[in-house]
């Protein structure tokens, strides 16, 4: 590298290196860039959390490729990733027969059974001034 003056001035080893490898860092850059799973948070643990798993996700997708052969895209592998973890880990819940499915009413809420709704006033029915205009609280 030459000076303003002309100088010959050898780079430092340091630089050198980090030049010649800094191409790696950049791939995985570009890689990771469309499937992140990182979004606009504030919390600082959830982004290192998000971009610690975004990484191994790229590392388990180059060993999958370097152990099958198989030239899949990080978006595919991360789908079909997803749909075996789901098919491994679902959760079946037995459902309900058809008598049972109306829920007890002694879970009713009483808001729901304690006639809490808004009605239309008769004449005779005194409206209080909490209400509105033509509703009354029964």
């Amino acid at each position: 590298m030459k000076t303003k003056r002309g100088i010959e001035i050898e780079k430092p080893r340091c630089v050198i290196d980090y030049n010649n490898n800094m191409g790696g860092v950049d791939k995985v850059d570009m890689l990771l860039s469309s499937t992140e799973c990182v979004r606009k948070t504030v919390k600082w643990y959830k982004k290192v959390f998000f971009h610690v798993l975004d990484m191994t996700l790229l590392n388990s997708h180059v060993t999958y490729k370097m152990l099958t052969g198989k030239n899949i895209t990080l978006l595919d592998f991360q789908r079909q990733l997803v749909k075996e973890l789901l098919a491994k880990y679902k959760k079946v819940q037995p459902r309900a027969s058809g008598s049972s499915r109306r829920p007890d009413e002694s879970h009713s809420p009483l808001r729901l059974i304690e006639r809490h709704f808004p009605a239309i006033p008769e004449v005779s029915q005194k409206i209080t001034s909490q209400c509105q205009k033509d509703v009354w609280c029964a």
